[in-house]
């Protein structure tokens, strides 16, 4: 099972910033999940919330945000808010990339940025399966996984349909029922949030395939002690 750091090494340093993605190299995380929006004039930047002011000294939704406007924004850590070309450079080829779109309408300059970083390794992730479909559209070979909150027929079928390797659940949503069906469909299976020794070792156990952590050293540390 490999190991994702959540937004970063989210649990000790400032979300989907650079120092959570250098912090997740530092602790050996295989791959690190990120949440990508873009600004007015549509530079990918990362950040989970549209509206600035949970995690950064910004106010107002990011999409009504220049990009130039926001180089005088920061962090709570003191950063820039990066960009996802900034991302790239600063993970290389170290980790792969789980890039979850938080907004319709980026699929193509997202993808784009994507294909322009040789080496990476990455897959696109949504809970927006038409956001999904249009970067099918845009290209048929990119890497998609669906986000999903329950197991259901719908889900595999626009699995099926977006030719994925994978989807992602919320951990409470795999069951061995769940697990079995996902397997069935040729399906590898991504949990999140999971930093609780014990549900780790459950999802382990049944064939999760990619565990995403706020803490990823200690959940790496927790599971090779068993």
């Amino acid at each position: 099972m490999l190991i994702y750091g959540h937004r970063g090494a989210s649990g000790r340093l400032p979300e989907n910033t650079v120092a959570a993605l250098r912090g997740a190299i530092e602790d050996g995380a295989d791959g690190v999940e990120i949440d990508v929006r873009a600004t007015a004039d549509g530079v990918p930047v990362l950040l989970h919330d549209r509206e600035l002011g949970r995690t950064t000294t910004g106010t107002g939704p990011v999409d009504h945000t220049t990009s130039t406007a926001l180089t005088g924004v920061r962090t709570r850590g003191g950063e820039s808010v990066p960009t996802l070309a900034a991302a790239l450079a600063a993970t290389g080829d170290q980790l792969q990339l789980d890039v979850e779109l938080k907004q319709r309408g980026i699929e193509r300059v997202v993808l784009e940025v994507l294909r322009s970083q040789a080496g990476a390794a990455w897959f696109v992730s949504s809970f927006d399966w038409d956001s999904l479909r249009e970067a099918r559209r845009l290209d048929p070979e990119a890497p998609l996984w669906p986000l999903a909150l329950t197991v259901d027929g719908a889900l595999l079928a626009v699995a099926a349909e977006l030719g994925s390797r994978g989807v992602a659940l919320a951990a409470g949503a795999l069951d061995r029922a769940a697990g079995d069906r996902l397997h069935r469909a040729g399906l590898d299976i991504g949990v999140w949030t999971v930093n609780d020794r014990r549900e780790a070792i459950r999802v382990r156990d049944l064939g999760a395939a990619i565990l995403m952590t706020d803490h990823p050293a200690a959940m790496r540390r927790s599971l090779s002690d068993r």
